[in-house]
């Protein structure tokens, strides 16, 4: 696990990562191969080489993928508009008034910024090409001398059980040698999905039951922060994602332990008393064997929830409720990216205990000095900045949005999650997907507290 500092810097960021570039589809196919941020870069980085005109970029990027891919009209110019709006490229009328694009100092500039990722597209193009001429021939030659001797057979009018059985034990033979050889093939240097499951984010709904458990232990995770372990009526419950919530039932003032509030109608939970106070939080751990609920504060306020964990023992109570609902992240993805402040650490230190050996993460979490800083566990590997305040206000842009902006991933396909202050999860957001060209689809953003507001968890999507 890889950790770095971070201090407020206003550097542009590295890298519009997306899936496709020069060398992903192979001859013949002409599909769409660009992605939002990796089309602006081949474009600008077409028009910094010479000033063309549209026309021109898209025979270019033909040429360049060798025919594999031809960029509609569509797709082009209104990229290109994009360009001119971004000051990336200027245009100017030429050739009975065609427009003529030009790169601008910015645009130079935002190439210099991407030039990692525009290395990945050059290797991976040459890497492509070279399997083209050097490899793929060969292959679907022998592809096709197999089916000319399967056709042979095959269309006989007569073909016996033991002509099929031998055709069937040579395929097999063959199946098997080809799948040993894979040891004569080099490691690859670009990540991979190892998972067949197709990426997609599953939704599941739960009763949502209320329960009340006891406190066996509260153990110490920062200066600022600890970890409060429940124990009690447990069966059946289930979180299987890293952001889920769930409701806490803290005591209403006057009270000492909480009460569960009255259940739907029909139920058999009925409240008695004053009503107690809720807030959301998310299930750090869940252990059936052991029976164990962990459930981490950030001691940041006076607020009921921040009271109540500073002064709990083992003994006391707590009404919890949920999760309802869930949303569970399906497939493997090239790298993922996690931004928080302290609220969305719990779901952070869980999602990276949950990737898998192979995974690549890049994590950039705020807290207030390097004494709040927290030692992650993760078969993944790990790439973590930490921002710190140092005495300045939370919940503002100013520390995790320039961090966010000089962050570099590697190509590929990534998922991202940020849970911080709302306004400043909006802001992150729109970086990525304004700016930066991020897949919306594989984004999710979420204002875990707000100025000014109690109780506030929102989503941020269009």
């Amino acid at each position: 696990m890889t950790k770095h500092r971070h201090h407020s810097r206003t550097t542009q960021g590295q890298g519009d990562s997306q899936q496709n570039d020069f060398g992903d589809l192979p001859a013949g196919r002409r599909g769409r191969m660009f992605e939002h941020g990796r089309l602006r870069l081949a474009l600008l980085q077409l028009i910094a080489a010479k000033p063309a005109h549209g026309y021109e970029l898209i025979k270019a990027i033909e040429e360049k993928t060798r025919g594999a891919y031809c960029p509609s009209p569509g797709v082009v110019y209104p990229t290109l508009t994009l360009l001119e709006e971004l000051g990336y490229v200027s245009v100017a009328a030429s050739d009975g008034g065609r427009k003529l694009y030009t790169v601008t100092a910015a645009g130079q500039g935002h190439l210099d910024d991407n030039r990692v990722a525009l290395e990945e597209m050059m290797r991976r193009s040459e890497m492509q090409q070279r399997y083209r001429s050097n490899v793929a021939l060969p292959v679907q030659h022998s592809m096709d001398n197999l089916k000319q001797a399967l056709r042979a057979h095959m269309q006989q009018d007569i073909v016996s059980n033991e002509l099929a059985l031998a055709i069937a034990a040579a395929l097999d033979q063959a199946t098997q040698t080809i799948a040993q050889l894979k040891s004569l093939n080099p490691s690859r240097t670009t990540p991979m999905t190892s998972s067949t499951t197709p990426r997609s984010v599953q939704r599941f709904r739960q009763e949502g039951r209320r329960r009340l458990l006891t406190v066996k232990r509260v153990t110490s995770v920062t200066p600022r922060m600890v970890c409060v372990t429940l124990t009690g009526d447990l069966e059946g419950f289930n979180s299987p994602a890293h952001d889920d919530h769930v409701k806490l039932f803290f005591p209403a003032p006057g009270s000492i332990d909480p009460i569960l509030p009255a259940g739907p109608k029909g139920s058999p939970e009925a409240a008695a008393g004053p009503t107690p106070i809720m807030r959301d939080y998310t299930p750090r751990r869940y252990d059936a064997a052991a029976n164990e609920l962990d459930i981490e504060f950030v001691l940041h306020n006076d607020g009921p929830a921040t009271t109540w964990a500073a002064q709990v023992q083992p003994g006391h109570t707590l009404g919890v409720g949920g999760p309802r609902g869930s949303s569970v992240l399906q497939g493997d993805f090239d790298w993922y990216v996690l931004v928080a402040d302290e609220s969305g650490l719990p779901a952070l230190a869980r999602r990276l205990e949950e990737l898998p050996a192979g995974a690549r993460a890049f994590v950039i979490a705020e807290v207030e000095d390097s004494s709040e800083e927290q030692r992650f566990t993760s078969n993944a590997t790990v790439t973590v900045t930490w921002v710190h305040r140092q005495g300045r206000e939370a919940g503002t842009p100013e520390l995790l949005l320039p961090a966010l902006r000089n962050l570099s991933v590697p190509a590929g396909v990534g998922y991202t999650w940020i849970a911080c202050e709302s306004n400043v999860a909006r802001a992150l957001r729109n970086h990525l997907t304004g700016e930066r060209g991020f897949d919306k689809q594989w984004l999710k953003a979420a204002g875990y507290w707000k100025h000014g507001a109690v109780a506030s968890h929102e989503r941020h999507d269009d």
